[in-house]
């Protein structure tokens, strides 16, 4: 009896401390410093159905999370943890004071950096999977790796791709700009430019962009054809849109004439 009582407080510990958590959120939203990404992740943890679950993955396609990483390459050697299945996951978090308590809590050599959601999926290893909040018991998630498929599926066709629009993508080292310069069955087309920041940039000055001469080290090109999932596994973000100029055109005529392909290989 005394047994069943201990087991019935714990349970309503938990399930108070989980409603407490789930408050503190939703209170940062509506005072407008909220977390949207955990936000979404609440709302599908109370409701739990197909419309929350597709809101929350929709959120986190525009959305960064926080890997622990141990070297300053992209998705050179993340976090990991392993479920009851036995497949390797990727340790990801909601925002970098999660990421920093985990790294605290795990007592690991690693570092919180940022990475874009669909950079993150789109790079992702067949066999791996991704856990988002992994050491927190109120705010966890997880996609095995027979989900990411569908993730992957939901991303490229809920993606708004907008003619003219100048993103920030990340590339060769830091953020670079592109231009969306026309969107295809096969795939898309774009302009990558030769700038580079060290952070994504908030703004960009689209007077100031340039595509590098023959001896410049940094790469650009006036016309890739690329599919969407590599399109997407740059993390774009859209920064502005403006009009398409004629000239910008040429590359992409001159790859209807030849009857091109794209770039990338399809995510299966």
């Amino acid at each position: 009896m005394f047994g069943f009582l201990k087991k019935f407080k714990a349970q309503r510990e938990a399930a108070n401390a989980r409603a407490q958590e789930f408050k503190e959120v939703v209170s940062a939203l509506q005072a407008g410093h909220g977390n949207p990404l955990e936000g979404a992740l609440v709302l599908h943890l109370t409701q739990d159905t197909q419309e929350t679950f597709v809101q929350f993955v929709l959120f986190l396609g525009n959305s960064d999370v926080w890997m622990l990483n141990k070297t300053s390459e992209r998705l050179g050697d993340p976090a990991m943890t392993q479920a009851s299945d036995g497949n390797p996951y990727v340790a990801v978090f909601t925002s970098q004071e999660r990421a920093s308590a985990a790294l605290s809590e795990w007592k690991l050599a690693s570092r919180p950096s940022l990475i874009s959601a669909s950079e993150l999926v789109f790079g992702l290893a067949p066999q791996m999977g991704i856990v988002i909040n992994a050491h927190h018991p109120h705010l966890q998630w997880s996609f095995p790796p027979a989900r990411i498929a569908d993730v992957r599926t939901l991303f490229e066709r809920s993606y708004s791709y907008e003619v003219g629009g100048i993103y920030s993508v990340w590339g060769r080292g830091g953020y670079q700009a592109i231009k969306l310069l026309n969107i295809e069955e096969g795939g898309v087309h774009v302009r990558m430019y030769a700038n580079t920041w060290p952070e994504r940039p908030a703004s960009i000055d689209t007077a100031a962009l340039m595509l590098a001469g023959a001896d410049d080290p940094a790469f650009s090109i006036g016309h890739m054809p690329v599919v969407r999932s590599h399109f997407l596994s740059m993390g774009p973000r859209l920064v502005m849109i403006e009009r398409v100029k004629d000239d910008e055109l040429e590359g992409y005529r001159m790859w209807q004439e030849a009857k091109g392909g794209y770039f990338g290989t399809p995510t299966s």
